[in-house]
């Protein structure tokens, strides 16, 4: 299969699901997405993630601002305990048939021994997972509850995207299993206002 076959089976994958949103789910989710894949980057402003953030388990108020390079949050919990931070981007692990991972790094270094990092990772986790899989995900809202986070250093957090509830709970779908592997985070960039994800559709650069 040529190089231009191989991307318009791609394309027309991840329009058979966005089409089947149109005809059975929120339109407005399919129509973001082929407009995300055709300019191959999404965003999320500052006042989605806040939003989330300020959902997160155990988060009494939070909010977020990405800039140079960082998601910062500022956050108090039910406990009284207040966090701020920034979360670095590190590193975006998507393999066909395999990893689906996303690792940030936290500063102040210190911070990473703070227990409340893993809400908060996982939160922004779910975030992404739902920009980048939202048709599959029917338009559900973002919730990082359930999220498994590993700590891979002091200050190196990683999740496993395919543990966000919500995506789980469809992976034994087929549709929603080939969406997942059709459409990659090629990219994770925290912007000026946005978290930036660039996408790929894996055998594109083949």
């Amino acid at each position: 299969m040529s190089r231009k076959d191989r991307l318009r089976s791609l394309v027309r994958r991840v329009g058979d699901q966005a089409q089947r949103t149109l005809t059975s789910g929120p339109v407005t989710a399919a129509r973001k997405l082929l407009t995300d894949v055709a300019q191959r980057q999404a965003r999320v402003p500052d006042e989605a993630l806040t939003r989330v953030i300020a959902h997160a388990e155990g988060v009494r108020e939070a909010s977020v601002s990405c800039q140079e390079g960082r998601v910062r949050i500022d956050a108090t919990f039910d406990d009284g305990a207040h966090v701020e931070l920034g979360l670095v981007p590190w590193d975006v692990r998507f393999a066909p048939r395999g990893a689906k991972e996303i690792v940030f790094r936290v500063e102040p270094a210190s911070m990473g021994r703070e227990r409340h990092v893993p809400e908060l990772v996982a939160a922004v986790a779910a975030v992404v997972a739902h920009t980048l899989w939202s048709v599959a995900l029917g338009g559900a809202a973002p919730d990082g509850r359930g999220v498994f986070v590993d700590k891979e250093a002091d200050d190196l957090f990683r999740v496993d995207l395919r543990s966000v509830p919500a995506l789980r709970a469809r992976m034994t779908t087929g549709s929603v299993a080939a969406m997942v592997e059709a459409l990659a985070l090629g990219g994770l960039q925290a912007e000026d206002g946005a978290l930036s994800l660039t996408l790929e559709l894996p055998g594109l650069t083949r």
